[in-house]
């Protein structure tokens, strides 16, 4: 599969050791964070000189910065956190969604460095259902949402909210409500109209090969470690996560 050059990224990875044991087992861009989130109940954050240590370990992956921006912070407050992660310079910039004002997006693009955006998200509903019938286009209106900033990459979220993994829901009881569920075919058609990196959270070794071989066109797909409200699936711990990379690597 990496054969197809497919994207594979790892967020929030907190040591050079950890970030080596990723790029081996085939992740090609490596997030770090700088600052804590308290979103996520952990100590998954760095410093500015552990960072760039990363940055040399995993050649030939690329570091990508996380700026976590809140709304209900000050633009002084988002702009230092910013200012943090442009010094390290990162091969690509992760913004998650929120707080990035327009007196904030010039300093971004004068950074020149292509932006992940977070936030795209297809849920469950009363445990099986998907949130959004028509996703393809959802899923175009929240990346063209003139109050976010243009990005080269999109994360999109596919039902990470269940304890289960998503191939078994899409290929199984969505199969039985085409008319009602969102299908494979309207992910994968998301896929083809926008550069979209596709959830790993829930996804296993023994369905990853089916998982991504259903969506050819997906630019690649990403995961994020660490227990919080963010990481509820298995794939925020580095062991499983571990092992679904190396399945797919093959």
């Amino acid at each position: 599969m990496q054969g197809r050059g497919l994207i594979i990224e790892v967020d929030r990875v907190s040591s050079v050791k950890e970030a080596v044991t990723f790029r081996d087992a085939g992740a090609t861009l490596i997030g770090v964070a700088l600052d804590p989130d308290p979103r996520f109940e952990d100590d998954r954050f760095v410093s500015p000189a552990a960072a760039k240590a990363i940055e040399q370990a995993i050649l030939p992956a690329q570091l990508v910065g996380i700026v976590p921006t809140y709304f209900d912070d000050t633009t002084e407050q988002n702009r230092a956190r910013i200012e943090r992660v442009l010094a390290l310079e990162p091969s690509f910039l992760h913004f998650y969604r929120g707080g990035l004002n327009d007196e904030l997006i010039p300093m971004v693009r004068a950074a020149g460095a292509p932006i992940i955006r977070d936030g795209a998200v297809l849920e469950s509903q009363q445990g099986v259902f998907i949130n959004k019938n028509d996703p393809a286009s959802w899923v175009r209106r929240w990346v063209e949402d003139p109050g976010e900033e243009e990005a080269g990459l999109y994360h999109l979220d596919v039902l990470t909210d269940l304890a289960e993994d998503p191939w078994m829901v899409l290929n199984g009881v969505a199969l039985d409500w085409p008319d009602e569920l969102t299908q494979v075919a309207d992910i994968a058609a998301c896929c083809r109209d926008l550069p979209l990196l596709l959830s790993l959270m829930e996804v296993g070794p023994d369905t990853i090969g089916a998982y991504t071989g259903a969506f050819p066109d997906a630019r690649g797909f990403f995961a994020r470690l660490g227990p919080g409200e963010l990481c509820p699936a298995p794939n925020s711990r580095p062991e499983p996560l571990l092992a679904t990379l190396r399945a797919l690597r093959g």
